[in-house]
């Protein structure tokens, strides 16, 4: 039984450790890692895109100073029209002083209905201060002279000068 013991004893042990029992262990894992570094120059792409954005919005002010400076010329000449039709209108009801009010012309009004008109030579309200009158449908003209001292219009539409 001894025998038996020292056998059981023995195998526990592990025995004799020879080279042949080196071999069958796993060698160790070295690993080595090498890092290659790209240093990437953001700024240049970066830079050409600023560029890019730059120009483009450098071209699109340069187009709207263009439109702004038509824009403000159109403007000018459409004052000066407005002024002159402003200047050459007698607008709408009222009793207008020639040479005062008004300048002498001839004045056309257009699409009237139920328009009277009068050529004064005073504004005292005499029957007799009336030169020329008319009552208009349509299309009207009336020329005032520059003798004339009023003229008078009622339910007309405006009257442009010629």
């Amino acid at each position: 039984m001894a025998f038996i013991i020292g056998i059981a004893v023995g195998a526990a042990g592990g025995g004799d450790t020879s080279s042949d029992d080196a071999g069958a262990q796993p060698a160790p894992t070295v690993t080595e890692t090498e890092t290659e570094t790209v240093t990437l120059d953001p700024t240049t792409a970066q830079q050409a895109e600023f560029d890019k954005q730059s120009k483009s919005l450098d071209e699109r002010e340069s187009d709207l100073d263009a439109r702004e400076k038509e824009l403000d010329k159109r403007e000018k000449s459409l004052d000066k029209t407005e002024a002159s039709l402003e200047k050459n209108t007698i607008p709408g009801d009222g009793t207008y002083l020639v040479g005062e009010d008004i300048k002498a012309g001839t004045y056309i009004s257009n699409d009237n209905s139920g328009c009277y008109w009068a050529r004064l030579s005073g504004t005292g309200g005499d029957l007799g201060d009336i030169i020329a009158n008319g009552n208009e449908e349509g299309r009207a003209i009336v020329t005032i002279k520059a003798s004339d001292e009023a003229f008078e219009t009622s339910g007309c539409a405006d009257w442009h000068k010629k």
